[in-house]
């Protein structure tokens, strides 16, 4: 029992931590953001403290709520002079509201605050340090892996980005038109680097990682949904579809991943694939130049789409990396090119453009760019190749872990 409710806290922590942030900013203002937080982490650990013994009650995002609400009143009361007693008393009347909330009928606030966060002021490699914290609720080691960062920086980067919003006292409501277009690039990229912390984890526990996957879509649906939303929302939500779709055909019984030729397509489940193709017609068939979440929607879309991987369209996935690549010139998008030309048997292409990137670019992903070599060299019938690259390949994931 007292594993089985650690386990439920903690996938309630990946699904609600937002919700009840983004309420209680609302009732108290973000000037308390930073008091905020410490009550909610509070209420989080009274339930891994209370719930083994007393159960989990019967609306568990009420009970954080209500407790983190109550903590809030009294810190309030213990700051404020004795007239406090009286603000107190009336806020207490609000408790009533605590005992009835619901997380799921909060959908603006969760968006607002990313847009107040993703702030054009607040510094970018601040913004999305503190976004992850904010949305997820990630400690500042998931943070600093994510963003191949030290422990430190991501430290001072969350609190420059609260004294930032104390001292401007940032407002909890959406920007004016002129700077949702540059916020809302933030808020996609933070979206996409939870989504990614779910998808490409290396962790064990494979369930609590798909919930971030499932919260980073969550969001991004209401995002879609809101007239704040654009092109690139639908071409995000696309993207994410379509590779949760492949999620539990990617990883073995012992949570090793497997490659994409090998999964088992039955396994792939064709709500999420059609879910993409539904986003992803809405978001192509406009006129213009397609940005890199359209292109890598599109990419996304021609794997789930293929019945096997010897009907996959490799030429046509050429074209579309090499004009990914002309939007977003970063390395990764090279090395997927090098798989994608493996793939449509041109060897000597891939060997000429594998041999000019370097382990040292890929970060999280050198993984990846290791059983690139692998699949390389295997294919050249390079056995003394293909098997120092399988070696490097095995002592990076052995470190990974």
């Amino acid at each position: 029992m007292p594993q089985q409710a650690h386990t439920e806290v903690e996938q309630l922590f990946r699904r609600s931590y937002s919700k009840l942030l983004s309420s209680l900013i609302v009732r108290f203002g973000t000037a308390e953001m930073s008091r905020i937080e410490d009550a909610v982490m509070e209420a989080y650990l009274g339930a891994l403290k209370n719930w083994p013994h007393e159960g989990t009650p019967s609306n568990p995002e009420g009970w954080l709520y209500k407790v983190s609400f109550r903590k809030l009143l009294n810190s309030k009361a213990l700051k404020q002079n004795q007239s406090s007693e009286i603000d107190y008393i009336a806020d207490l009347s609000d408790e009533q509201e605590a005992d009835n909330w619901d997380l799921h009928e909060v959908k603006d606030p969760e968006l607002r605050l990313l847009f107040m966060i993703c702030h054009p002021d607040l510094k970018k490699e601040d913004q999305l340090a503190f976004t992850l914290k904010t949305i997820s609720g990630f400690g500042r080691k998931e943070i600093a892996e994510t963003l191949l960062q030290s422990e430190e920086t991501i430290k001072k980067r969350l609190a420059r980005s609260r004294k930032f919003i104390k001292e401007n006292q940032l407002v909890f409501d959406w920007p004016e038109k002129k700077e949702i277009e540059t916020r809302i690039e933030i808020v996609h990229k933070a979206l996409y680097l939870l989504f990614n912390e779910g998808y490409y984890s290396s962790h064990a526990d494979r369930k609590v990682h798909k919930d971030f996957c499932l919260e980073a879509m969550r969001l991004c649906k209401y995002l879609c949904d809101h007239p704040i939303g654009n092109a690139d929302s639908k071409a995000l939500m696309s993207m994410m579809c379509f590779h949760i779709s492949r999620f539990e055909g990617r990883l073995d019984e012992s949570g090793n991943l497997i490659l994409l030729r090998d999964q088992d397509r039955s396994k792939w489940d064709p709500y999420f694939i059609k879910l993409g193709d539904h986003y992803l017609s809405q978001c192509t068939t406009l006129q213009g130049e397609k940005t890199a979440w359209q292109i890598e929607a599109v990419i996304s879309g021609q794997h789930s789409y293929a019945t096997s991987i010897e009907t996959t369209n490799w030429d046509f996935l050429e074209m579309l990396y090499n004009a990914l690549y002309d939007v977003k010139p970063e390395k990764l998008v090279l090395l997927n090119l090098v798989l994608v030309l493996i793939m449509a048997g041109k060897l000597g292409k891939a060997k000429k453009l594998f041999e000019e990137l370097n382990e040292n670019d890929f970060g999280r992903y050198k993984t990846n760019y290791f059983f690139t070599g692998v699949e390389l060299y295997k294919k050249l019938s390079d056995q003394f190749q293909t098997d120092l690259w399988m070696q490097k390949a095995m002592e990076n994931s052995s470190q990974a872990k």
